[in-house]
């Protein structure tokens, strides 16, 4: 539904022809599906179902062949103290096969695998610890032992000739030490060569983290490029078809329909973004039908595209909707209603209801000149009718179940 299984099959077929050890980063922006993207990955490699022309029937069973996959959610795991543990202790979890069950109903561990954990529980390379040539070589000899162990336990659970892909999702949303530690450990430890890591993360957002944590001058980016063998864009996918064919609301040419849509592209929202905007959308609607018995129906400026806008630009920044409010936003909403064709002509539409027809000649001067007195008269306390007050007051009431705008006053 969300026309990614191009680039799945893409993914698949790169996996299959890959050799040796490699990290590779599945980027975009939060909201934009990673998490879903990497799933299916999951899914087609354990799971049996109906093919269809959307997945590529021959790489899928090469795939499920030549690799076992495993996800790991990092910021479900980041209260533990080791992510070199966690992401172990987790794996073996999930391969019941490697536990064994005594009659007492408890479950014990091969016991060279316990003697593996029990290595990789000792601290790595300890400075404090160096006070002699003897006492490096010991630390380093400890170090080696440890990627010697994990390598132990890895291969003892993959089936013979196969390669583990090892999925570590929402490292970027993790508390910053245990998302460093965690990228340190991949780094350093993972060097088995049937072993490949997809990273999903919004690098930009891990690269700002990086750089808090070591210092502003510190290169974040740079960094995660040293640690990546390749960067897989995934991209936000197109609002219209997100709406229609995975939410099933399709636009039936009606005016909210539209501004939601023009919305939806105007701020680059995420499929997360469009959800919480459709959400609140629903949930005001019904609460403005139950208190006022409509939605706004005594003016189509504020119901059609003031309120569908306010909503947008809450999702995206609440300084600029408390900016809109305090009559600082006219210019940003006049280039959205007229860069969108749909949108200037609902404008068109609104203006028609309350005034004579346009004059065609002088249409884009007539309705930005409307636009403007409605904006002021809502938003910068130039209220001339009554009606215009008790709309106004019904649409800060409205938004203040969402944030408080107590410092909006009604003038």
């Amino acid at each position: 539904m969300l026309n990614r299984n191009k680039k799945l099959n893409k993914l698949i077929e790169l996996l299959n022809g890959m050799s040796g050890n490699k990290i590779i980063s599945i980027d975009g922006n939060w909201g934009c599906g990673k998490t879903f993207f990497l799933k299916q990955l999951e899914f087609i490699n354990k799971k049996n179902f109906t093919f269809n022309d959307k997945i590529n029937e021959k790489n899928a069973n090469k795939f499920k062949n030549n690799y076992d996959v495993y996800y790991y959610n990092a910021w479900e795991n980041d209260m533990h103290e080791s992510p070199l543990l966690s992401l172990i202790y987790n794996l073996i979890n999930d391969f019941p096969e490697e536990k064994k069950q005594t009659a007492s109903g408890k479950v014990e561990l091969p016991f060279n695998m316990i003697d593996c954990l029990n290595t990789l529980t000792l601290n790595f390379v300890d400075i404090k610890k160096v006070k002699t040539y003897q006492d490096l070589t010991a630390e380093i000899h400890t170090s080696e032992e440890k990627k010697k162990a994990l390598n132990n336990i890895i291969e003892s659970i993959l089936p013979v000739d196969k390669k583990l892909i090892f999925i570590v999702d929402e490292l970027d949303r993790c508390k910053p030490d245990y998302a460093l530690k965690m990228l340190e450990v991949i780094k350093h430890f993972y060097l088995n060569e049937n072993i490949i890591f997809l990273l999903g993360t919004n690098n930009l957002q891990l690269s700002y983290m990086i750089s808090n944590y070591y210092g502003s001058d510190f290169d974040g980016y740079g960094y995660l490029n040293k640690i990546y063998n390749l960067i897989i864009e995934l991209g936000n996918v197109s609002p219209a078809g997100y709406i229609e064919n995975v939410l099933g609301r399709k636009n039936l040419n009606g005016w909210i329909e539209t501004v939601m849509y023009g919305v939806c592209d105007n701020f680059n929202f995420s499929m997360r973004e469009i959800n919480r905007l459709l959400n609140d959308y629903d949930i005001l609607d019904d609460y403005m039908k139950t208190n006022y018995g409509g939605f706004f129906s005594e003016d189509l400026v504020v119901k059609y595209l003031f309120f569908p806008y306010c909503l947008g630009l809450k999702i995206v920044n609440g300084i600029e909707l408390s900016n809109f409010f305090a009559g600082k936003g006219y210019s940003a909403l006049k280039e959205f209603i007229f860069t969108n064709n749909e949108i200037k002509e609902i404008l068109k539409n609104c203006y028609n209801s309350k005034k004579t027809n346009i004059d065609s000649e002088k249409e884009e001067e007539l309705l930005e000149i409307y636009l403007k007195e409605k904006y002021d008269s809502y938003f910068l306390n130039k209220i001339t009718e009554w009606e215009i007050k008790e709309n106004k007051e019904k649409f800060l009431d409205i938004f203040s179940l969402l944030s408080n705008y107590s410092k909006i006053t009604m003038e």
